[in-house]
């Protein structure tokens, strides 16, 4: 509706169509730590704001009913939530929340309410770098500014992997290409070959 989300060391503002300056009141248990990260906000879908605060905490704000959900990051990565600095928020095409810390990626299944560390071996570097900004694009790439590592780019891409068939190997595939495949009620994935030796 045109309305300015801004956040600051000390909580939020809007400002309307109008020019007119509001700030939100936050609840008690929302702490600031002073600092240029004590706030950042994402919006979604126009509906919820999402927020972290310098305590460490994922908080979601409905503007029009004007309520609160906190979700604690204690014990996440095994530490205590004061030594944790989460420096910024990011969404992504599945309405997950992401948050940049010092000790790498967390994001937050909005559906399960749950947290997740994010480990990926190929960003191993990141856990040890300080995330200052993130932010995916529209092809669903998460663009990460870090201190001493820059800027990162990370795909969320299936890497395609070959199966062949190895001789007297009977857990490779059975010879010839293959020229059928289907997915059975478990999950197993069944695979016929064309040549005469071949098999299922």
């Amino acid at each position: 509706d045109g309305t300015l989300w801004i956040s600051s060391t000390s909580g939020f503002l809007t400002l309307s169509p109008e020019k007119t300056l509001t700030k939100i009141e936050l609840p008690s248990t929302v702490k600031s730590a002073g600092g240029p990260f004590s706030f950042r906000l994402v919006r979604y879908k126009k509906v919820v704001i999402w927020f972290k605060s310098g305590s460490s905490s994922l908080y979601s704000f409905e503007p029009h009913t004007k309520t609160f959900n906190h979700h604690s990051l204690n014990g996440i990565l095994g530490i205590d939530i004061s030594s944790l600095t989460t420096s910024s928020i990011a969404i992504d095409s599945s309405d997950n929340i992401w948050l940049g810390t010092e000790q790498g990626l967390i994001s937050f299944n909005r559906n399960k309410e749950t947290f997740e560390v994010f480990s990926e071996e190929s960003t191993k570097r990141i856990g040890q770098a300080l995330i200052y900004a993130m932010d995916f694009d529209s092809f669903g790439n998460l663009w990460i500014g870090a201190a001493s590592i820059g800027l990162v780019k990370y795909e969320n891409r299936a890497i395609l992997k070959s199966y062949s068939h190895t001789p007297g190997d009977l857990t490779t595939l059975s010879p010839g290409w293959v020229n059928h495949i289907i997915e059975s009620s478990d999950g197993k994935i069944w695979i016929t070959t064309s040549d005469q030796t071949g098999g299922i």
